[in-house]
Formats: C-alpha cells, structure tokens, sequence
C-alpha cells in the first residue's frame, strides 16, 4: 500500500511510475479525507516505523447514507480511543473517489489505520478489557456491515507535508 500526497497531476505521475515499476500488480486507487485522530508514534523518513501498522478496509451498510456512516464513526473514534491501549496511532480515512474498475480487496469507503508501537502492544493491549471489547463490537455493528483486515509495517520515505 502506497500512501501518497500532492497536487492531483504529481499523483497521476507517481501511479503511472509504479504502474511500470510494479507490472501486473493488482492495484486500486482512492482519494480520501483523513482525520488524525492520535498521533503518539515517531514515524521518523526514510526507515521503518516501529510496530505493526493495522489497516481496515471498510464497508458500511448499504441502507446507511453516507453522512450518516460519516456521523457513526466520527462518533466511535471516542470509543476506540479508550478502549484500544495499546494504540499510538488512530487514523479515519474517508474515500471520497475510487478509481474506476474493480478493486483486487472488493468496493471500501473507508480505512481505519491502528498503529501499535510493537507486536505485543498489539496482542496483549488491542482492548482494554473484555468489556470495552463487547462495547466496540457492538457499536462498530451499527455502522460495518463488514471489512477487510491487512496488517504491515509502514516505511516512511519521505515526511507528510505540514497541516
């Protein structure tokens, strides 16, 4: 997964590169609204950053109107943030356009990104209790009607532009 920044013809140049670089690749593209949510991990350019990075592809129920998906996990991210511990990191992405075709993952209107500053952050401090897992359970069923788990660890190239 590439996550890149720039005005829209630099974008097409980057994604016409790796297209080349990268030939039979399946690939989709998306253009998303991001909302920090946590930002407690030092992600510094040009090596690995600590940890496992969790994205998750997801699909919202098809009945549910897109501000109103909007407005249930704009909500929830209260609850994540107490809940998920073990979390350094919390990012919302909205996709607000998809490139045209079939996706090799299936259609997703939004990823949550989870940044846990080590594998056993992740393993043992995902939830705070089984409590507070049941409550996220419950509160994600309002709004997911399912998604796609990747786990990876992020490489920073080069720093996010200043917001």
């Amino acid at each position: 997964m590439f996550d890149l920044w720039g005005p829209p013809e630099a974008l097409a140049a980057a994604e016409a590169w790796l297209a080349g670089a990268l030939p039979g690749l399946a690939c989709a593209s998306v253009r998303v609204s991001e909302t920090v949510e946590k930002d407690g991990l030092a992600r510094p350019p040009g090596r690995p950053a600590p940890g496992v990075k969790f994205l998750s592809l997801l699909r919202f129920h098809a009945d549910l109107p897109p501000p109103a998906a909007r407005r249930l996990w704009a909500h929830h991210a209260a609850l994540a943030l107490r809940v998920h511990v073990g979390m350094a990191r919390y990012v919302r992405d909205w996709v607000e356009e998809a490139s045209p075709g079939p996706s090799p993952v299936g259609p997703f209107q939004g990823i949550a990104e989870l940044h846990f500053p080590s594998q056993e952050a992740m393993l043992t401090r995902w939830f705070d209790s089984e409590a507070g897992r049941a409550a996220i359970l419950h509160d994600v069923g309002h709004f997911l009607a399912g998604a796609t788990r990747l786990y990876t660890t992020e490489h920073v190239l080069k720093a996010p532009p200043a917001r």
